[in-house]
């Protein structure tokens, strides 16, 4: 199969084969999942193996849509409209082919076109190659009629049966009331209120705003309007049959849970005395009014009858006050003039004529059209922190009612849980909510709040189209989370541990650091890697840990933080306890042999510790031998094996196993216990004898434990490895010992074979290598062999001759016969004539017969003749030699003369015969005088023998030429027995013909220009000589003659061999030009006539010219652009280079990235030749530094002389405008009251002309900033920048900014323009109050006002320095939350700290600090306050009552404490008024002892009584701008003391005093510690006898006997059992902490009560100690 027409197409990859079927030979293809791509034409070919089509048919595949889903309605499927205004319901049908065809229906009957209030509008298109259709239902003016369910069906014929697929979509509408709508009870539910003539209808409406709509109904009327509920919806009709009496009538409306009143008022119509009333123009079609530009006034009228008659309007049912409408009050008709239209102006128009007796209406709908616009975007200020709830809201302007959407990162935005979406076309303006609630980080970025309306096309008028957005970025503020997928990671010792956390916030937090047992970690090359890989919104660190050990386990913590939690450190906690399974290690293998004993090891590691070992030999437990000890982490278990024979070789096992938790672990390593015994081997025999030619097989045997693994064969320190020899191993198992044996087999013995051959084996035995050999001798016996040296002897007559031969055998043959010819059948016999002589060496025999005097009757052949016998066969040989008297050499040759052809290869042959034989190497070939060698690349001599005594030469020569023309030399030589020397020779002649041939002088062209002469000079040579020499032209194919433009002449050498023909042309023109013959011909001596041409061209020669196509080549920055030069000239011009020149630039150009060079040649036909060539340069992206002169050059050889020409093109490059997109920014950021200038960077050439506009109200009229005087700075000249400065930034200075910029480029217009935001900053400014006093222990509250934009993104407070810790103070500080507030351009942000019961340390200078982030960088403002901390004075004394004795010193304190600091003390004697003065007798000191105290003393150094009495000390200070007093009293009085005490001083006293306390508090502390010890060793016994008592074995056999675990210790749980219920566990329990170490002592001292258990509770009885005698036992 192939898809399309045409076999060239390729192969269809989609298409699956199947296999042909077998019986039918159906071949089938599928394709997996059709899609619309698959449509079109499929052939299907049928071939035979040679690729013949014998079959072809084309199938044209339809694909259709199996199921039309993509009916969807471009609004919501329930909808709530407004009466009067124009609604367009949309409905589109893509993705079906054929294309869908749509219908639409109400309430299930279709919609008539013929319809007054509303009619489809059909069209169709394609989007991304699919064919759609689109319905739009147009309603011009929404009105109660139109409530009721909207089908809008889709269907398409698909099927091969003619059916069709049918898909709906669905429309609920709802028609609400525009009259009277402004009675709001809520914001967001509208309820309406109507008045109606007697007789007419009307409709009450009430409805709620919201997405969805909250369920409406009315649930009850008053009075009873019959039929009114019978369909309970939220829009009802009023019948026509009410009366005024009642006058008013009222519904309840339930909208959600609450109840609105919607009322009606029934009224008489006005009735006039009027004769008659009618309207001429009965017209009664809708009017669409487009509020564009150019909209004339709109004009409503009515025309009516004669006669006079009352008139007034209705708007939407109610009498409607004009407004900005006029009325015309003309004879024979009124108008509604307006000049303003508005979208709240669409609606149903009614003009009421009415007389006594007749009242008519006409009715005209009007639908305003107006573009939409974005009114308003709320909030501006779009920083939040996370967990608060905010509305987005856009305000939007135009008509019809669009469609509004929410979009996020290019997706639409639906409700969820924390986002609600609520749209309001009821009201206009129309507003669309986006509710976030409980922001997250998540939340960020940009949303996009879009609208869509649109009405078909109506009345002439086009389809019109409208959509607008705007875009909220959004920020949100988080602080740092740390999470990590786990809590616990269960580590292994010696595995990686990796532990992951992940951190995010907003702004980024800081990279994770991680801490061990609060031990900060770091990276160490080897031991552990600490690595962080940053994204957008944090970072993920991985602590990896290369090799866990114990020291590793713990917890571990990654904290992260960010200046949202600045002062707060976000951590998480990750538990690592550390494994170590089991590990069992031990030998892997053993060797023992009899009666050695041998340990065993076996190691047990790990965490924690394995508590035994388990042996196993052979899978059978081993309990005997075994000795264990443990030593910190490692468990150590030696077996003792002692083996007595085999049987104790197997295999060991040791085994061991721990636990931590739920996780067991067991491993064990396996010991191989062998058996082991040195190796031995013997051979099987010590000596053999092999016979030549047969087989032979030795072997040897080796035996050990373990058994070697192969006998290795060897010979003279050799391995044995011949193709020869076979080495064979069998394993003997027919003994209780295996034995291993090795056969080496000899299949065709030779006499190498005859050698001592030793064989070797080992083993390993107790770590060493044993090793053991045997050897064998093997002697071989062969048959008899007879060789001779020569095949001929030979001497000078009369002379001796020795004839040898060679006898090889075993054993050797017992005699040697030798046989002459000339007597067949006789041996020859020791006599005058023959002797002999035999020599012998080992195996080897020399036999030597000599002839003592050659003679003609003693030549011929002598054979020689041995036998022996091998195995009991007879074997015999013999060889023959020639004998003969020396000869002279004789040489012979086939031919003396010989011709061969030029070129060709010669073969000349001689032969020489001689006794001795000439020696080949001595054969010599000789040309002229000069000895050829034996073989080179010319010559090549070869020798055969053709007989004994007769040597053939042949002297090959190749690539004959005339100078091998000449005489050759065969030359043979050979010497006797006395070196005499005979040489012979002949010689050959050797003729080269050669056939006839032609040249000229050179090949080159000739060149000639126009007019000149030349003549062309013909060499020939040939032998035999040459004859017939002619001249012709290649263009006319005739023979030249001798005329007016040719002369021909020729000369003949003196051999006639070589001869000269000139052809002389005159006057060169282009007809001369063309290539000229000239031939000859000679015969050779075979016949063969050879005819040879040679051509000579000749050209009419043109300098090379280069031509630019055109001297000036526009050129624009970012297109293709080609630059086009050719050069004429013969001999054809080489290739054409390319150089390029600018001011600062010459360089050439090659092909490249940027250049592409063509070359074309153009051929005349005529000439024969290329006289043309075209080059064109190819600029594919053309750049600002492309522009400069292009010159583009070659050459051309005229006549030895290189000819050069030359163009040059200018390109004019020019710029298009464009925006220098990487420095370009499309979002500028200037801070508020400062001078800011925007920018955006320009390419283009030349100079664009710059626009700047600014969009604000959406209204697509924009502001004129031309005052702000933008201007256009170059940089290069090719670009710039439009810069736009404002004096002074100011927040109406943010906005949208359209930048336009035009150029002309080569005639054609270039147009950019460059959508610019300014988004204006301001940054922190902090307002404070005024430093300030407060009183003591009172609170005070810091408000902190940062006025901003956008608002503070958080604000803090800092104490000298020092950042307040308000979490860890919450006593001391608090904070009021983070208030934000608009006003004016500036955000206004306030922060109150409060300072609680303010003390003298909380004094101080307390900084605000506020920060602000402006494109993701924080700007920071500080403000401080100090804060003074007042208290009224205090004054204190450290003794009210002073007892002194006259003349004793005396000292009395007063300290005033207070801030501002006290005024000083003043002292006051007995109340009287003035104040102490200081005198020699009454010392007074005052003192500072600190800024807030001071301190006054009087000193007395002998005390009188008249000093006595009451002394009063008083201080003030000034606080909060009173006067704060106060005062202390100390009474000095005389001590009364008895006549001893009056004796001692009171010095005295006082020391004594103190000795008698410490010896009183000495008795008393030991008295206490006695009684102390006493009872509680009364109260431990009483204890311990009550518990005997209490737990005393109970008749009911329950055993209350507690046992301690003598070896751990435990928890002892003692208590009582309920008598009422004995079942029950112990009622009360006390727990007794029982201690190993002092388990053996009496523990009556050791039971301490703990707290008891509740009634109810139980208690377990460890009992594991058991019964045993060396048990204690507690009862």
């Amino acid at each position: 199969f192939f898809k399309g027409s045409s076999p060239q197409y390729n192969m269809m990859t989609r298409l699956k084969s199947v296999p042909p079927d077998p019986e039918t030979g159906i071949s089938q293809y599928y394709i997996p999942s059709v899609s619309s791509t698959d449509e079109g034409y499929y052939q299907c070919v049928v071939a035979d193996q040679a690729g013949v089509v014998i079959y072809s048919n084309v199938i044209y595949l339809q694909v259709v849509d199996n199921y039309l889903t993509r009916v969807s309605p471009k609004r919501e499927d329930r909808l709530l409209l407004s009466t009067a205004r124009l609604h367009v319901l949309n409905c589109t049908m893509p993705d079906s082919n054929p294309p869908a065809l749509p219908r639409w229906f109400k309430d299930n009957v279709p919609i008539s076109q013929d319809d007054e209030n509303m009619f489809v509008s059909y069209g169709a298109g394609a989007i991304e190659g699919k064919n759609i259709n689109i319905g739009d239902l147009v309603m011009f003016a929404v009105n109660f009629a139109h409530t009721g369910m909207y089908t809008c069906a889709a269907y398409n014929y698909q099927l091969e049966d003619g059916s069709n697929q049918i898909d709906v979509a669905y429309y609920n509408i709802t028609i609400a009331t525009s009259g009277v709508i402004g009675q709001y009870t809520s914001q967001e539910v509208i309820v309406s209120q109507l008045t109606v003539n007697v007789g007419e209808a009307g409709y009450l409406f009430c409805g709620g705003i919201g997405n969805p709509a909250p369920e409406t109904s009315f649930v009850k009327t008053s009075p009873d309007i019959p039929g009114l509920l019978k369909d309970p919806s939220r829009l009802v009709t009023v019948p026509g049959s009410l009366t005024t009496e009642p006058n008013n009538y009222y519904a309840v409306c339930k909208v959600g849970s609450s109840y609105y009143t919607a009322s009606l008022a029934v009224v008489e119509p006005l009735i006039n005395s009027v004769d008659s009333v009618s309207f001429r123009n009965e017209d009664t079609a809708p009017i669409v009014y487009y509020t564009d530009q150019d909209a004339p006034p709109l004009n409503l009228s009515c025309a009516t009858g004669t006669g006079s008659v009352a008139k007034q309007w209705f708007r939407n049912g109610l009498v409607w006050n004009m407004g900005d409408y006029h009325e015309t009050d003309l004879t024979s008709g009124f108008n509604l003039i307006a000049n303003d239209v508005r979208p709240e102006d669409s609606g149903v128009y009614q003009c009421k004529a009415f007389s006594n007796v007749l009242a008519v209406y006409r009715t005209q709908v009007l639908c305003v059209v107006k573009k939409l616009s974005i009114e308003t975007v709320s909030p501006s200020l779009t920083v939040y922190q996370e967990g608060i709830s905010k509305k987005l809201v856009c305000t939007l302007r135009g008509s019809p009612a669009p469609i509004m959407m929410w979009s996020s990162q290019n997706m639409p935005l639906s409700d969820t849980d924390n986002m609600k979406i609520k749209h309001n076309t009821l009201i206009y303006p129309y507003t669309t909510t986006l509710e976030i609630r409980n922001i997250s980080l998540a939340n960020t970025g940009e949303y996009v709040c879009g609208a869509y309306n649109s009405i078909p096309p109506y009345n002439g008028k086009a389809r019109w189209e409208d959509n607008v957005s705007a875009t909220i970025a959004l920020k949100v503020l988080s602080p740092v989370n740390v999470s990590s997928p786990l809590d616990t990671v269960l580590s292994f010792a010696g595995k990686e541990l990796v532990l992951t956390c992940t951190t995010y916030g907003e702004p980024k937090p800081s990279v994770p650091q991680w801490r061990h047992q609060q031990i900060l970690l770091s990276s160490i090359p080897g031991v552990r890697e600490i690595s962080s890989e940053e994204y957008d919104q944090g970072y993920v660190s991985t602590l990896r840990i290369y090799s866990v050990s114990l020291g590793n386990q713990g917890n571990y913590t990654c904290s992260s933080w960010n200046v949202v939690n600045v002062n707060m450190t976000s951590t998480i906690r990750i538990s690592v306890p550390v494994i170590s399974p089991i590990v069992v290690s031990a030998p892997e293998a053993l060797e023992i042999e009899q009666g050695v004993s041998e340990q065993i090891t076996c190691l047990a590691t790990g965490h924690p510790l394995a508590k035994t070992v388990t042996w196993y030999f052979n899978d059978q437990e081993v309990t005997e031998g075994i000795e264990t000890t443990a030593l910190e982490q490692t468990l150590t278990s030696i077996l003792t094996v002692t083996p007595q024979s085999r049987a104790n070789a197997g295999i060991y096992r040791c085994e061991a196993s721990n636990s931590y938790g739920d996780n067991y672990y067991n491993d064990n390593s396996t010991v191989i216990a062998s058996y082991v015994e040195a190796v031995t081997i013997v051979s099987s025999v010590e000596e053999t004898t092999g016979v030549y030619g047969k087989s032979l097989t030795i072997s040897c045997t080796a035996s050990g434990y373990p058994l070697p693994d192969e006998i290795v064969w060897q010979s003279s320190g050799y391995l044995v490895q011949d193709s020869n020899i076979d080495i064979l191993s069998t394993i003997d198992r027919t003994n209780t010992t295996n034995n291993l044996i090795s056969q080496l087999v000899i299949r065709d013995v030779k006499y190498s074979d005859e050698r001592i051959y030793n064989c070797s084996a080992s083993n390993f035995f107790k770590g060493e290598r044993r090793s053991d050999v045997d050897s064998i001798s093997v002697i071989v016996e062969y048959p008899v062999k007879v060789r001779t040296f020569s095949k001929y002897a030979y001497n000078n007559k009369g002379r001796a001759v020795d004839v040898t031969c060679e006898i090889e055998g075993k054993p050797p043959p017992p005699k040697i016969n030798w046989y002459f010819s000339g007597y067949p059948g006789q041996d020859i016999t020791q006599s005058q004539f023959h002797s002999f002589n035999i020599v012998q060496f080992n195996n080897v025999m020399n036999a030597t017969l000599r002839i003592n005097e050659l003679s003609p009757g003693l030549i011929g052949d002598y054979n020689c003749s041995a036998s022996n016998v091998v195995d009991g066969v007879r074997y015999r040989d013999s060889k023959k030699v020639n004998v003969a008297i020396v000869k002279r050499v004789i040489v012979g040759v086939l031919t003396g003369i010989k011709s061969v052809p030029k070129g060709t290869e010669a073969n000349l042959t001689c032969s020489g015969e001689g006794v001795p034989p000439p020696n080949p190497q001595d054969i010599q070939w000789v040309f002229g005088d000069t000895v050829l060698p034996n073989y080179s690349l010319k010559y090549l001599m070869e020798t055969s023998e053709e007989r004994i005594y007769k040597i053939n030469s042949v002297l090959r020569i190749s690539d004959v030429q005339l100078e091998d023309e000449g005489t050759y030399t065969c030359r043979f030589s050979n010497i006797d027995k006395t070196n005499s020397s005979y040489m012979d020779e002949k010689t050959i002649q050797l003729i080269v013909q050669v056939p006839v041939e032609v040249s000229f002088n050179s090949t080159d062209p000739v060149q000639l220009y126009e007019g000149e002469t030349t003549t062309l000079t013909c060499n020939i040579f040939g032998k035999p000589a040459p004859y017939r020499t002619t001249w012709v032209r290649s263009k006319t194919g005739e023979e030249i003659q001798a005329n007016d433009m040719f002369d021909i002449r020729q000369t003949n050498s003196s051999n006639e061999e070589v001869i000269t023909s000139f052809l002389t042309v005159k006057n060169m023109n282009l007809d001369l030009e063309g290539s000229y013959e000239c031939s000859s011909e000679n015969m050779l001596s075979s016949g063969r006539v050879v005819r040879t041409p040679a051509y000579q061209k000749i050209l009419r020669v043109e300098d090379v010219a280069v031509v630019a196509k055109s001297i000036s080549v526009p050129g624009v920055v970012g297109s293709l652009s080609r630059i086009v030069c050719s050069a004429t000239g013969v001999p054809t011009p080489g290739q054409i280079t390319w150089r390029y020149r600018s001011k600062n630039t010459d360089k050439d150009i090659l092909d490249s990235d940027q250049y592409t060079i063509t070359q074309q040649k153009f051929y005349d036909s005529s000439r024969n030749l290329y006289t043309k060539i075209e080059s064109t340069l190819t600029i594919k992206l053309v750049r600002w530094s492309d522009r400069g002169t292009y010159e583009c050059s070659t050459t051309n050889m005229v006549k030895g002389v290189e000819k050069t020409s030359s163009a040059t093109t200018i390109l004019n490059v020019g710029y298009p405008v464009s925006i220098n997109t990487e420095t370009a920014e499309s979002l500028q950021t200037l801070l508020g009251n400062q001078v800011g200038t925007l920018s955006v960077p320009l390419y283009g050439f030349p100079v664009p002309t710059v626009s700047w506009t600014k969009d604000t109200d959406d209204d697509d009229v924009s502001d004129d900033i031309t005052s702000l005087d933008p201007v256009y700075i170059p940089v290069e000249e090719y670009s710039g920048v439009a810069q736009m400065t404002f004096p002074t930034i100011k927040l109406t200075d943010a906005g949208r900014y359209l930048v336009t910029a035009n150029n002309t480029v080569h005639n054609r217009t270039y147009s950019v323009t460059f959508n610019l935001t300014l988004e204006v900053y301001f940054q922190p400014v902090i307002t404070l109050e005024p430093s300030r006093q407060i009183p003591e222990m009172t609170s005070t509250k810091i408000p902190c006002t940062v006025s901003s934009y956008p608002p503070v993104s958080y604000i803090m407070w800092i104490y000298n320095g020092t950042d307040l810790d308000l979490a860890s103070s919450p006593n001391k500080y608090g904070v009021e939350e983070l208030v934000v507030d608009a006003r004016g351009d500036m955000a206004i942000s306030s922060r109150i700290l409060v300072i609680k019961q303010a003390r003298s340390e909380d004094e101080g200078r307390y900084t605000c600090k506020a920060a602000v982030l402006i494109t993701d960088r924080f700007y920071y403002a500080t403000g401080s306050v100090d804060i003074s901390v007042v208290s009224a004075v205090v004054v204190s004394t450290n003794n009210v009552n002073v007892e002194s004795t006259p003349g004793m010193e005396l000292n009395l304190t007063c300290t005033a404490n207070g801030w501002p600091a006290p005024q000083g003390i003043m002292w006051y004697f007995n109340d009287s008024t003035t104040v102490l003065q200081s005198s020699p007798e009454r010392l007074i000191i005052d003192s500072q002892i600190s800024h807030k105290q001071i301190r006054s003393v009087i000193w007395i150094k002998a005390l009188t009584r008249e000093q006595m009495g009451k002394y009063e000390c008083r201080s003030s200070n000034i606080v909060l701008g009173s006067l704060k007093t106060d005062k202390a009293i100390i009474t000095v009085f005389e001590e009364q003391m008895s006549g001893v005490e009056q004796a001692i001083s009171s010095k005295e006293m006082l020391i004594i005093g103190v000795l008698v306390a410490i010896i009183l508090v000495v008795i008393l502390g030991v008295t206490l510690l006695l009684v102390f010890r006493h009872r509680k060793k009364r109260r431990e016994k009483e204890e311990y006898e009550r518990l005997k008592r209490d737990v005393a074995p109970r008749p009911n056999g329950a055993d209350s006997t507690l046992k301690a675990d003598r070896e751990r210790g435990g928890l002892i749980q003692l208590g009582e059992l309920d008598p009422s219920q004995p079942d029950k566990p112990y009622t009360e329990v006390e727990y007794v902490e029982l201690d190993p170490r002092v388990y053996k002592s009496d523990y009556r001292n050791k039971i301490q009560p703990m707290p008891r258990r509740k009634r109810g509770e139980y208690a377990t009885i460890d009992s594991r100690g058991g019964d045993s005698a060396d048990g204690d036992r507690l009862i």
